[in-house]
């Protein structure tokens, strides 16, 4: 009777799936008549990735490869890989670059050492059950796919014979109940499946249907259910950090491609590849295009090409024009192509996936801001140009917001492997001037009780805040496993950005940390408002509370060494540059310094090393810290900024900075109803006034109804509004953004002309101010008033105009939608563009570098 019901199973999935029916070779990415295109391209707009590969290639010519990973010259020359998946991803390097250059000798060193390979009697030679062998069994089948025409029937059997018995033993090790069967969202899952699915189709039509048959649907199965895991993943972020994304995409996206080249399931279109391009794109560091400024989780370094494969498939296979152009600058700017074959795949997929056609997007004219909902991010930037400020804020969860909620909600995941997140929210990253100014501590550490130290996972390494000298749930090491729910605490912790918007001259964060620290230190708020101050400095107000009083510690750190001077941290950078921190609030804190040498930490900046600075309150239940970052030359050290409270009776409530003839005050309320502090009076959470030359200039209002200076109110917004800046206030014209615009009286004593991003907005003089009454609110920039799961706020018009985000409007009448598309028209004619893109979320490696081993990568 069991057999029977085992029959009737197998019949039954073998009629589920569409037969694989016999094909010519290759077929997994190309056909025999797409070579001559190829070819063509290697010579032409391909030409970049083509060199590298015929390079690689050539530099293995005459070689041999031993299951250590050993490689022996014809010369007697040697070379230890010391990492045996490394063998897989040459052997696609070799057989691809064979195809392209046409060189005897190339084909000689493919051929070889595919036959090599699968002269082994198991591809599982480290013992793991795990990556090794998937990339052992993924480069054979591609290699046998791309090189079959050039064996012969005795070595086709060969391939075969072992492309069988490993697909049958990998997923006999899934089967048996492995830790990475049901961790949909990690890349061991991806690549183990990927690789017995690559085996699949490589063996189209020629052995055993039934086996080809279980092979297929093994791994079909897991990638709908991975895609399904990670589909609410719409910001294009990754909560490991990139590198465990491409790892993983340059084995899924090459077998999802593949797959639906087969004429099967079309998997491809991943919520996340939509968001990818907007991502990259603005974390990307002008000088160094491969380096991104939100470098969260596990860092092993920056590589040459690690992004490159995703953005290409984003680009040619969506029409990302955002995507092609953060790969553009990317490939364009990056210190020269890797050239060491065994870390190459990635270039190969590359090569396959990048379609020319696809017109780059113009980033000069792309919104300068970015928020990601399920990495819980933003990031602000004064420019795409090299020289750029970018700042960037991160308060999420540990996987990510969309995996998260749905493993809280009971939906069926499979398990949350978070062994590469660091205890890192509410921290923040800056870089000016051609060089970091506050990096965290970049470094590596699994948690594990056996990973090597120091431990670079824990709240202290970042720049964070720590409760009475303590971290954030999830410091150091984590003894019962990876798996999230092995932690009672795991989904009490939790970070937010309840509240983002942008103007011309301002953008303005707010992160929660309320729920990130153990429930014995009894922390009721830690709201850190983060405020880019003329999209050049950065002021942090961070409000802290406790059940009792407690110790707070505010921290930065440097790439080189830090002192205090006076009220200021001293931190250097690189390239001569430095970051001088004003600490306002708390008066008379202890100021401390440490230095700290993470592991891979050399990968991030040359000396391995990184200075840290701990800003200390007093115990108290209450406090605030108020703070401004100001990026400078070391040599212009002397003449940098000066940076005052506003009022020193009462310092947290706001600072003055002052750059050349520019003052800006900038008022700030801890419950958001606002302060009167110095000579500024502010109803709302925050505000800035500014005088240029003496004159009035500039004003922000943040969440509230209206901000003075000097008994003489500036800006109001009747209602209330989430973001608004009035510029050029005592010139002819008055420039209006923000996130939107209804009934307003803005100060402006010579004005002619009063304009919402470029567009003319009717006004009536009531003596020095100018009063604007509209029927319907003129949409600007996005304003999230809350990023828990499922909530990113409104997507912007502008940012629909610029391409990269998506979004939908809130609910409105027809005259709401009219008046957000002519909104859309005059931007197009402004002298400004928006200034923010957001990714609406939806509902709830490899470089020549240091081994990690198998099971931490």
């Amino acid at each position: 009777m069991k057999s029977e019901r085992t029959l009737l199973l197998t019949a039954l999935v073998t009629a589920a799936i569409p037969a694989l029916a016999s094909a010519d070779h290759p077929h997994l990415f190309y056909g025999a008549n797409d070579l001559p295109a190829l070819r063509a391209q290697a010579g032409s707009t391909h030409k970049t990735i083509a060199d590298g590969l015929k390079g690689g290639v050539a530099d293995f010519r005459g070689s041999t490869v031993a299951q250590s990973a050993d490689v022996r010259w014809s010369d007697g020359r040697t070379l230890s890989m010391g990492d045996q998946r490394d063998i897989g991803n040459a052997l696609i390097v070799f057989a691809f670059a064979s195809q392209l250059d046409q060189d005897p000798q190339s084909l000689a060193v493919a051929k070889g050492w595919l036959l090599t390979v699968a002269g082994w009697g198991s591809f599982d030679v480290d013992g793991q059950k795990d990556l090794t062998q998937a990339h052992l069994l993924g480069g054979v089948a591609v290699a046998y796919d791309m090189l079959y025409p050039s064996l012969s029937d005795s070595e086709r059997d060969i391939v075969r014979n072992a492309l069988s018995r490993e697909a049958d033993s990998v997923m006999a090790a899934c089967n048996s109940g492995l830790w990475w069967a049901n961790s949909f969202s990690q890349n061991h899952n991806w690549i183990d499946h990927a690789a017995v699915g690559l085996a699949a189709l490589a063996l189209d039509g020629e052995v055993d249907a039934a086996k080809t048959q279980a092979w297929l649907s093994f791994a079909v199965d897991n990638a709908k259910k991975a895609n399904a895991t990670i589909d609410g993943i719409t910001d294009g972020t990754w909560h490991e950090g990139y590198s465990y994304l491409a790892y993983g995409f340059q084995w899924h996206l090459p077998f999802l491609d593949a797959l639906r080249r087969s004429g099967r399931d079309d998997l491809t279109q991943l919520p996340i590849l939509r968001g990818i391009g907007a991502a990259r794109a603005h974390m990307q560091i002008a000088e160094q295009p491969e380096r991104y400024v939100l470098a969260s989780g596990d860092f092993t370094s920056f590589m040459q090409d690690e992004g490159l494969l995703a953005l290409r498939f984003a680009g040619s296979r969506l029409k990302d024009g955002t995507a092609q152009a953060a790969a553009d600058r990317w490939s364009n700017g990056v210190g020269g192509r890797k050239t060491y074959a065994p870390e190459m795949n990635q270039a190969v997929f590359e090569f396959l996936f990048y379609d020319p056609s696809v017109p780059a997007a113009d980033l000069s004219s792309a919104p300068l801001d970015w928020y990601g909902a399920d990495l819980g991010a933003v990031i602000f930037r004064s420019g795409w140009d090299k020289g750029s400020t970018l700042f960037a804020l991160k308060s999420g969860t540990f996987g990510g917001r969309s995996v998260w909620s749905k493993l809280a909600a009971g939906q069926d995941v499979g398990a949350l492997n978070f062994s590469h997140d660091h205890a890192d929210d509410n921290a923040f990253y800056l870089y000016a001037n051609g060089a970091w100014a506050a990096p965290e501590a970049e470094g590596y550490y699994i948690g594990h009780p056996d990973s090597p130290g120091p431990q670079a996972n824990q709240t202290s390494f970042h720049n964070s805040m720590l409760v009475d000298g303590q971290g954030q749930l999830g410091s150091g090491v984590r003894d019962h496993g990876d798996d999230g729910q092995s932690y009672d605490w795991f989904f009490q912790r939790e970070g937010k950005i309840p509240f983002h918007g942008s103007t011309d001259h301002f953008a303005f964060a707010t992160g929660d940390g309320s729920k990130l620290y153990p429930s014995n230190l009894g922390v009721t708020q830690w709201d850190r408002h983060a405020l880019f101050l003329d999209r050049k400095h950065v002021v942090l107000f961070d409000a802290v509370q406790a059940s009792q009083p407690r110790t707070w510690s505010w921290l930065s750190h440097f790439t080189g060494n830090a002192w205090q001077e006076g009220s200021w941290i001293h931190g250097q950078g690189d390239n001569g540059q430095a970051l001088g921190v004003a600490v306002v609030a708390p008066q008379n804190p202890g100021i401390s310094f440490s230095n700290v040498s993470p592991l891979k930490a050399n990968n991030f900046d040359q000396s391995g090393n990184f200075s840290g600075a701990e800003v200390k309150s007093p115990a108290s239940a209450k406090t605030a810290f108020l703070t401004a970052l100001v990026p400078v030359a070391d040599a212009n050290w002397g003449s940098r900024p000066t940076v005052d409270p506003l009022d020193q009776g009462k310092p947290e409530a706001g600072l003055v900075l002052v750059d050349g003839d520019r003052r800006s005050a900038a008022a700030f309320s801890a419950d958001g109803s606002g302060v009167q502090a110095g000579n500024v009076t502010l109803a709302g959470l925050a505000g800035v006034a500014e005088t240029k030359g003496g004159a009035v200039d500039r004003a922000l209002l943040v969440r509230g109804t209206s901000i003075a200076q000097d008994g003489k109110e500036l800006l109001h917004a009747d209602g209330g509004v989430d973001v608004l800046e009035a510029d050029g206030i005592s010139s002819d014209t008055v420039w209006l953004s923000g996130s939107a615009l209804k009934n307003a009286r803005v100060y402006a004593p010579t004005a002619s002309k009063i304009r919402w991003y470029g567009q003319d907005v009717q006004f009536r003089r009531d003596g020095d101010y100018a009063v604007v009454s509209l029927s319907q609110a003129l949409t600007g920039q996005t304003a999230s008033g809350d990023a828990g799961a499922g909530a990113a706020g409104t997507a912007a018009a502008g940012s629909a105009k610029a391409g990269g985000g998506c979004g939908a409007a809130g609910p409105g009448d027809l005259a709401a939608v009219a008046a957000v598309l002519l909104a859309l028209y005059f931007m197009s004619r402004s002298r400004r563009r928006p200034a923010v893109i957001e990714v609406k979320q939806l509902p709830a490696r490899k470089e020549k570098k240091e081994k990690v081993p198998a099971d931490e990568e």
